[in-house]
Formats: structure tokens, sequence, C-alpha cells
């Protein structure tokens, strides 16, 4: 009986050092849950570029792309101005999902 326990145990501690840490502090155990997180930092990114691109305050708007992860919009491209940069950090953080904006757009 104890040599059915241990074995026990053991499949137990394995199966819970299989376990990966997604990008957003959650855990995900299969292949799904870590790409579904994947998609849904890709979804955000996809939102955050669209809400930009329909601002049309932002002259260089079509230039910005954006990548997203651990709730970090990383923005790139160009604005003419300084204004036009801070519209578009903005208009990210506004983004539902988006904590925090790295803003790497460069002034024209």
């Amino acid at each position: 009986m104890n040599a059915l326990r241990l074995s026990s145990l053991a499949i137990v501690l394995a199966a819970i050092g299989l376990t990966a840490c997604t990008s957003n502090g959650n855990y995900a155990t299969t292949n799904h849950q870590r790409h579904r997180a994947a998609a849904m930092d890709s979804d955000t990114a996809a939102r955050v570029k669209a809400m930009i691109q329909v601002d049309e305050r932002i002259t260089l708007r079509k230039t910005v792309s954006v990548n997203f992860k651990n709730g970090v919009a990383e923005l790139l491209g160009e604005a003419r101005n300084s204004e036009e940069r801070a519209l578009a950090q903005e208009i990210a953080l506004r983004t539902p999902g988006v904590r925090q904006v790295s803003n790497l757009i460069t002034l024209r």
C-alpha cells in the first residue's frame, strides 16, 4: 500500500512540474491554453492598432504598429509632432487589457 501511495505522489508532483506560467501570470497547463493566451495578446494588439488608425487627428497613423505582451502595448512608427505621439499613447491606454504603454513612436 505504501508503494502505491508513493507512486501516486510522484505522479502528482510530476504533473505540477509540467505547468507553465503565461505572460499574464496565469498558469497554462495545455498547449491550447498557451495558444489562447497568445491569441488574446494578438487580439489586444489589433484592437489598439485599429483604434489608432481610425483617429484622424494622427496624420501618420498608418505607420503605427503595435506589439502587446504582459499587459504592455509597445507602439512603433512615426508621428508629426509630440501631440500626435501622446494621443496615440492615450488611445492605447484606453484600450481594455492595456495596463501600460511603451511609446517608441519617433517624430518625423
